[in-house]
């Protein structure tokens, strides 16, 4: 009696799996429906990599500007009361032009005594130790430069050396926004002293 109940329940057991299995087989498929309209008893489909949308990764921003960069050449020692020349020359290293562009010249001592500009610098004095070039574009990858003169002062106190310094400063009014705004100037100290 115990053996053929056993069987019983065995058997039904296996009679329930095939009915569920036959269940199945009848259901319609997972990716038959969508997730608005879904016959009873099915689970809208999961999206595959094949039906799920590809996106792009945001494009890097390059943001592209001019540079202003100032070298300074010559000078180095002069005479009391004597004259001497540099050379300022204004880069754009920059990928993009500069507009409007300005070049402020300087001296701590002294007097400029002329100021020439090339490449399509204009320059004017401001005072006897200040001058200002002025240019309305500079192309990126381009030059212009100035030819400048100092009078050194003509008075040196006894048994002392002197220096002073001339001084140019590109985009004075910071009216360019540059790649780098930490390049702008250039600097060179003149001896005067003693006649030599």
């Amino acid at each position: 009696m115990i053996k053929t109940l056993k069987l019983v329940v065995v058997g039904g057991l296996a009679a329930m799996a095939v009915a569920g299995m036959t269940a199945m087989a009848r259901a319609p498929r997972a990716d038959a429906c969508t997730t608005t309209t879904c016959p009873v008893g099915t689970q809208p489909a999961q999206p595959t990599t094949s039906t799920m949308p590809v996106l792009s990764p945001a494009p890097s921003v390059f943001v592209v500007k001019p540079d202003l960069v100032v070298d300074l050449t010559g000078y180095g020692s002069v005479n009391p009361g004597g004259t001497c020349s540099a050379t300022v020359v204004l880069h754009n290293k920059g990928l993009e032009k500069a507009t409007p562009v300005a070049l402020r010249l300087l001296t701590t001592a002294g007097t400029l005594a002329e100021i020439q500009g090339y490449d399509g610098l204009t320059c004017a004095p401001l005072s006897p130790t200040a001058a200002t070039c002025r240019l309305l574009t500079l192309g990126a990858g381009v030059d212009a430069k100035a030819i400048v003169k100092v009078t050194a002062p003509k008075t040196v106190a006894p048994g002392q050396q002197a220096t002073f310094s001339v001084v140019a400063v590109a985009d004075p009014d910071d009216l360019v926004d540059e790649s780098n705004e930490g390049n702008n100037s250039a600097i060179k100290s003149v001896y005067y002293g003693p006649t030599m």
